[in-house]
């Protein structure tokens, strides 16, 4: 007998991990789920969830990108958000299998809401998503922990300078849903 590999969403649809089609991404799913879904498996000072981080991202990106920017993390509202720790594990242990599942999602994403992406647009979303990291890193996680520098390391990545504007407090759920909800509205309308 198989298994099922589809997800109920917070608003009751079914989303099939294992044949994903863009007619079942919605946007208040995404928002729903991110803004549960806790960056650093929860190690941050404060509860700080995904949506936040993809809004702080999309506000880094110039305005033909932001779009791009918020849904940079989307197939986590399907996969949860995995340390990077972890997915380093999983693609030694399951080469391709992550990169193959998110790059399903991804491409549902992106055609379900008119995304056309360049190698340097997705250089430029990666050192936005980079960019905040570092400023995460500053701002939310215990002092003490590790250096930046072995947190570009684990990222696999180097990391630019965070932003000079500190991120103060994290936002509550319902702030991170109804921001990440009105973010996607003002980037959909400017297209």
């Amino acid at each position: 007998m198989t298994l099922p590999t589809w997800i109920q969403t917070a608003h009751g649809r079914t989303f099939d991990l294992a044949n994903p089609r863009p007619e079942d991404i919605h946007v208040d799913d995404i928002a729903h789920h991110l803004a549960q879904i806790n960056r650093f498996t929860g190690a941050a000072r404060r509860p700080y969830n995904v949506a936040q981080h993809s809004c702080l991202v999309a506000q880094l990106l110039p305005p033909r990108l932001r779009l791009a920017g918020l849904l940079h993390d989307a197939a986590e509202a399907y996969t949860g958000d995995w340390s990077s720790p972890l997915k380093v594990l999983v693609r030694e242990e399951a080469p391709g299998l992550l990169e193959k599942i998110h790059g399903w999602i991804e491409r549902c994403v992106e055609e379900r809401f008119g995304l056309v992406l360049t190698e340097e647009d997705h250089a430029l979303i990666k050192w936005a998503d980079l960019t905040m990291l570092a400023t995460e890193k500053r701002d939310l996680m215990p002092r003490g922990g590790r250096p930046l520098w072995e947190w570009a390391a684990s990222a696999g990545h180097e990391l630019p300078p965070p932003i000079e504007r500190e991120i103060k407090w994290p936002w509550s759920f319902d702030d991170s849903k109804f921001n990440f909800e009105s973010h996607f509205r003002l980037y959909t309308v400017r297209r």
